[in-house]
């Protein structure tokens, strides 16, 4: 990627890990383009930022996420990295008489149907300039981040949609990443699985938690170093623990 020149493409940047990253590229040079879903958010966002683009959508509709990105690849037609990093999260306890099937739908369109269509979109528009495959691979031109959760591997007894979604997102962003080499287009496909980040999201769970700035800081070295797969924090320990004892760590995770 090209500091610059490159742009970047963040979703649920207006807080948390989203704006820790936002400040990252936007430091190095990068074209940032941040997406939220409050225009006064985001109209902050312009103030501490200078030269940052913004796009306002809402990522539980599908229409509203075709036309952010049409509305974005019309005026860049390639982006050089997109990081999904929007999502959501409810109690999701589907025994409990106040659980709304309706939250959960939102939920998963958020956290999973919304990285779908916005990857689509990345692709088709690589196809549509005419990106098609070569006989060997020339590199990565362009990488797509996909933000999910060690809860993925693992899920706790709360938030059972979240962690199916984020499950979902893992074997989507595989199979995706099999479908690119086999195409031979030049798009990487990463995955990051987190511990619990000090976010909005977090807020009032008594748990130890890693700050935003340093769940950012890790993204953005796996990115950097290429990686498929980012560990983040305590989430580094998932696959030596998975080798070793796959029943120690559900029942870690298990409780949240």
């Amino acid at each position: 990627m090209n500091t610059q020149s490159g742009t970047v493409l963040i979703t649920g940047a207006t807080s948390g890990i989203g704006r820790e990253l936002l400040g990252i590229y936007h430091a190095q040079g990068f074209n940032v383009i941040a997406h939220g879903r409050s225009e006064v958010k985001l109209h902050d966002l312009k103030d501490h930022y200078p030269g940052l683009q913004t796009v306002c959508a809402d990522l539980a509709h599908p229409a509203s996420v075709d036309a952010m990105m049409a509305d974005i690849l019309r005026d860049v037609p390639r982006l050089d990295l997109v990081i999904n990093n929007a999502a959501v999260q409810e109690r999701g306890v589907l025994t409990d008489v106040e659980f709304s099937a309706s939250l959960a739908d939102r939920e998963i369109a958020i956290n999973l149907q919304a990285p779908i269509r916005i990857c689509h979109a990345v692709i088709k528009a690589w196809t549509e300039q005419g990106h098609t495959g070569t006989p060997q691979r020339t590199g990565v031109w362009s990488r797509i981040v996909n933000v999910s959760s060690g809860l993925a591997f693992f899920p706790k007894t709360g938030s059972a949609i979240y962690c199916a979604s984020k499950a979902a997102l893992h074997s989507f962003s595989q199979s995706l990443r099999y479908q690119l080499v086999a195409a031979d287009l030049p798009i990487a496909i990463s995955e990051v699985f987190l511990p619990v980040v000090d976010t909005p999201m977090t807020a009032g769970r008594e748990i130890a938690k890693i700050p935003a700035q340093q769940a950012a800081l890790a993204i953005h070295d796996g990115i950097l170093a290429g990686q498929n797969e980012i560990y983040v924090g305590k989430a580094r320990l998932i696959p030596v623990v998975t080798r070793l004892s796959p029943s120690l760590m559900k029942s870690i995770l298990r409780k949240g």
